[in-house]
């Protein structure tokens, strides 16, 4: 009984379903009554696709089918799918209108589909602006015209800062901040020099700085260091880092850690210099021993990519003399020559005694201070006429030929590098100069030896300091944290590079565009690609145990920065190595920006600012004071701040510079080089000029 009576349920709900089918069947179909795309115009980069989506109205319409079509033009492909979308894909530039035509009522729309060849357009390193702190403005194109082939420029670079040879004081070991008293002159173990009355078997009583660089007494076993030293080098225009092995030491370790830094930028695509060696005392055996740790195919220390070749030749460059058969099959061997010997025109000369300085067949050499008349520090300290001491002066970075204009050698002239300069004027007066050498980078070090009647000076107690001894006496370009110097040399040295090897012209603007996504800015090609992998923190003790430098400010690291304009605004564009933080303090990606390329306007010739990506500041004279908002947007790894021309005061002609910057620690533009990122770096800025 029970059963009857489940089945009749079930029978009777079978009947009503079927019925109600019956009754619907009987309603008119629902027709289109048009159809919309998702865009109805589209720009796309060669190789790029897009998907176009229609859309049926109303979206109950009984037959959606439509038919996708190229009315016009060419340069795409189109390729509908089975569910109301196509993909465009552009092949060519011009222009092509796609349509989709309903089947229902034969309602349609259509895409604008404009396909463009815009391949990126690098804005070259030698093609940025840029003013040191006394002014003066890096030679431009139009300065040092174009790019003169075969032109070379080399450095010497020092591995010595590791305690792997000499000793640094725990205390009192930077001659520049300390009290050299009458006691200490006239007593080479006085304690107040502060290294425990140590001698080496090189007759060395410690070695000091002459002055604090601006990455502080790094030791040469610090990446961090390295790293940004490539990225100068490499900016500067110089080709090749010579380093010094002419005293025993090798200093493999650390030489692997600058190589591996030389790796990481030429991995990203850039031109950092390359690696030569630069040997003198038992050369023959010093080179094969280079050989063995670097160059060999079992070399336990070996970056082929870092090896400096020079131009059109296929061997790696070694300077030495007396090499053995394997070393010469192996390299190309330049001589090496020191200032005392008789010009060898196959040398290549680290230091001339001489002035102006003399040819060695192609190759020159420039430093910004040279100890022509023996011990740096020996008239310093020991010029005394009413003693009968009366000792030559060498020739400082302000030695102008004839007059020691600073031989105190902490203030004033030494800034201006006039010496270093005259140096320069001699290559650039001489069309047979194919190779330059600069002595040098990243010594820093002023070894302390005993004085003594058959060798320097007169007394043995006295203290020699030979190849360096105090900002004047000295012949480091790295920048540096004396307030005098700063990064002027370094900026010196690359306006001099660039005249004496040309300089790229810089990209035009390119026609006007209005950027209204972030997305847009792909049909911009003209870009600057900054160094990426630099914002890493920094965690390695000093030279000497003296401290522990840790630095923890890098976060967002610049990549891309592309400018576009139209006739109301000018769009700039950041891309960072990974997504963008969040907004926070007022040093967050902030937009410096040159209106006028005027040094003497604003704070350090830079007029506006923007911060927080929100905030237009007018540097008023003394300070930054807000003049109005801006509009930015922020997706993932990319920003886009929109900023009225007229905030700027730029209606017609742009002549601009501008830099990104985030979380620099203090408002000095010597910050940049070690806090946060900058792009680009240091004191360098982008060019972006137009008539409109």
């Amino acid at each position: 009984m029970l059963v009857f009576f489940v089945l009749a349920i079930a029978a009777a709900m079978v009947s009503a379903c079927n019925n109600a089918d019956d009754h619907t069947s009987k309603f008119a179909p629902i027709p289109v009554m048009g159809v919309t795309l998702n865009t109805d115009s589209q720009m796309l980069i060669i190789g790029e696709e897009f998907v176009l989506t229609a859309a049926i109205r109303p979206q109950a319409a009984s037959n959606k089918s439509v038919t996708w079509t190229l009315k016009s033009g060419s340069g795409v492909q189109l390729t509908p799918s089975n569910n109301n979308s196509a993909t465009v894909k552009a092949v060519a530039a011009g222009e092509a209108v796609v349509v989709v035509t309903t089947a229902d009522g034969g309602f349609s729309a259509q895409c604008l589909i404009t396909v463009e060849t815009t391949l990126p357009v690098p804005v070259p390193a030698s093609a940025l602006a840029g003013t040191d702190e006394l002014g003066r403005v890096l030679a431009k194109h139009e300065d040092a015209g174009d790019p003169k082939a075969n032109k070379v420029v080399g450095i010497f670079y020092f591995m010595i800062h590791s305690n792997t040879r000499y000793t640094i004081p725990d205390i009192r070991f930077d001659i520049n901040k300390m009290t050299i008293t009458q006691s200490m002159l006239d007593n080479f173990k006085d304690p107040e020099w502060g290294d425990g009355n140590i001698v080496d078997a090189h007759g060395v009583g410690g070695c000091y700085y002459w002055g604090e660089p601006v990455y502080g007494y790094y030791n040469s076993m610090d990446y961090w260091v390295h790293l940004r030293s490539v990225q100068l080098l490499a900016d500067a225009g110089v080709d090749f880092i010579a380093l010094d092995t002419t005293n025993y030491n090798l200093h493999s370790e650390e030489t692997d850690v600058l190589m591996r830094a030389i790796q990481a930028v030429a991995d990203q695509g850039k031109n950092p210099p390359k690696i030569v060696f630069y040997t003198h005392t038992e050369s023959a055996v010093r080179m094969t021993e280079i050989y063995n740790t670097f160059y060999a195919e079992n070399a336990p220390f070996r970056y082929p990519d870092t090896w400096y070749r020079l131009p059109g030749d296929s061997k790696p460059l070694i300077i030495g003399r007396s090499p053995t058969s394997t070393v010469s099959n192996f390299f190309t061997v330049r001589r090496d020559q020191w200032p005392h010997e008789n010009v060898n025109n196959t040398a290549i000369p680290w230091m001339s005694w001489v002035r102006p300085q003399v040819i060695h067949g192609n190759a020159m050499t420039v430093s910004p201070a040279q100890h022509a008349a023996g011990v740096m520090s020996l008239p310093v300290l020991y010029n005394d006429t009413a003693r009968g001491n009366n000792f030559p002066i060498n020739w400082g970075r302000s030695y102008t030929g004839t007059n020691h204009n600073n031989p105190a050698g902490n203030t004033g002239d030494v800034a201006n590098g006039q010496n270093f300069q005259d140096q320069w004027n001699t290559v650039h007066g001489n069309a047979n100069v194919q190779l330059v050498f600069v002595t040098g980078w990243n010594e820093w070090f002023a070894g302390r030896f005993r004085g003594s009647d058959a060798g320097w000076g007169k007394n043995p107690e006295w203290s020699m300091f030979v190849d360096g001894f105090n900002p004047e006496y000295s012949r480091d370009i790295e920048p540096t944290a004396i307030s005098a110097m700063k990064d002027n040399y370094y900026m010196q040295m690359t306006s001099n590079i660039r005249r004496f090897k040309g300089v790229e012209a810089f990209p035009g603007a390119g026609e006007q565009r209005t950027i209204r996504s972030i997305s847009e800015f792909r049909l911009v090609a003209l870009e600057y690609r900054d160094y990426t992998g630099d914002t890493a923190p920094r965690n390695y003790r000093s030279s000497n145990n003296y401290a522990h430098y840790t630095n923890t400010t890098g976060r967002n690291d610049f990549h891309i920065l592309k400018v576009a304009r139209d006739t109301e605004n000018i769009y700039f564009y950041a891309e960072t190595a990974a997504n963008i933080t969040t907004r926070t303090g007022n040093n967050w990606m902030r937009l410096y920006i040159d209106t006028d390329r005027d040094f003497t306007t604003g704070w350090y010739g830079y007029d506006y600012r923007v911060i927080n990506g929100a905030t237009l500041q007018r540097y008023t004279g003394s300070s930054w004071a807000s003049v109005g908002a801006v509009t930015s947007m922020v997706e993932d790894n990319k920003m886009m701040i929109t900023v009225p021309r007229s905030s700027l005061e730029l209606s017609s002609a742009i002549n601009m510079e501008f830099k990104w910057s985030d979380n620099m620690q203090a408002d000095n533009p010597m910050d940049w080089y070690v806090n946060g990122d900058a792009a680009p770096g240091g004191r360098f800025n982008y060019i972006y000029s137009a008539v409109n």
